[in-house]
């Protein structure tokens, strides 16, 4: 997809936003048109706020909706996408907003395969595989976790015979909810769910995407005490679904040395591999026999590629 890099700043209703695209000429080429709201949040920079964009690309960009050609089913109201914080919405076409168009091939809509496991499905358009049935509690309800336990229990899952699962991203989740249905029952189930996206407005918050059939996709944000429900994930991420992960060092907690007979103290390194900003919550305090010898980690706000340390003591009163 080939994009406007700047617009031209005027708000407009949607009807007119598609117009003014579908008679942009621009750069030699007359085949512009208004992008889906797939292709739209594909340019937002979940890392950024106010814009929330990369600005050396796409300059003078409004800290406002964006229209999108997406409709929300069965209704007259169109997808926004909002560039000061990255979260959209659907709006009355009537609304005055701005507009930045694209070119090209439009991007693949979801490609969905059953996996033999019978409890995996597969987008072949993104290369992600998700777990196909609900998570549920104990109690048979789907299951409801704060934004660390959702976090913990993707990271901890085995299912379909891999163990590397992960919490979804914003835009990863937002591939699976497709603007005509949810395309399998585990979604048209939830209301909405965790990603691992942090809300760069407001860094003790988290995006959540709304997943039911009739409010697909809508983002907003969610404090991280708040009782939601998860999707896992796995697969090499896409280039266009900007990750923000961490990876964490020494996760096997063996603290007595056999060889030294002796306690030993355990590093952990939290590195941020994705391309945005992390914001590392306080690390609650250990009950004995841990103790914390230090920790640079908590609350700090990560930028790409950097790492921070915990270190944790053992404090047995006798030894084997």
């Amino acid at each position: 997809v080939t994009w406007q890099t700047e617009d031209d700043g005027v708000l407009r209703t949607w009807d007119q936003a598609k117009s003014y695209c579908d008679d942009l000429t621009l750069g030699d080429y007359s085949d512009w048109r208004l992008p889906s709201r797939t292709e739209l949040t594909s340019i937002v920079d979940y890392g950024k706020y106010n814009p929330a964009i990369n600005t050396t690309i796409f300059q003078n960009t409004g800290l406002t909706n964006y229209w999108t050609a997406s409709a929300r089913p069965g209704n007259t109201e169109k997808y926004a996408v909002a560039f000061d914080n990255g979260t959209v919405s659907y709006q009355p076409p009537s609304d005055l907003f701005r507009t930045r168009c694209a070119r090209g091939t439009p991007m693949a809509a979801g490609d969905y395969i059953s996996n033999s496991d019978n409890v995996t499905i597969t987008d072949r358009s993104t290369g992600l595989t998700w777990n196909r049935d609900r998570i549920n509690g104990s109690n048979g309800m789907v299951l409801l976790l704060k934004w660390a336990d959702a976090l913990s229990y993707c990271e901890g899952l085995s299912l379909g015979g891999y163990s590397d699962w992960r919490l979804p991203n914003v835009k990863e989740l937002s591939t699976i909810t497709d603007t005509s249905n949810a395309f399998w029952s585990p979604v048209s189930m939830l209301t909405y769910a965790w990603t691992s996206t942090t809300y760069m407005k407001n860094l003790t918050k988290r995006l959540v995407v709304s997943t039911t059939w009739d409010h697909p996709v809508l983002t907003f944000d969610k404090a991280n005490n708040s009782d939601v429900s998860l999707l896992c994930v796995r697969g090499k991420q896409n280039p266009h679904l900007d990750p923000q992960e961490l990876s964490l060092t020494s996760q096997i907690l063996e603290f007595w040395d056999v060889g030294t007979r002796s306690i030993k103290i355990r590093d952990f390194t939290i590195s941020n591999v994705g391309g945005g900003f992390l914001y590392i919550d306080l690390i609650s305090p250990l009950s004995l026999p841990f103790s914390m010898l230090s920790d640079n980690c908590s609350s700090t706000n990560l930028p790409p590629g950097a790492s921070c340390n915990v270190s944790v003591e053992f404090l047995a009163s006798s030894t084997p």
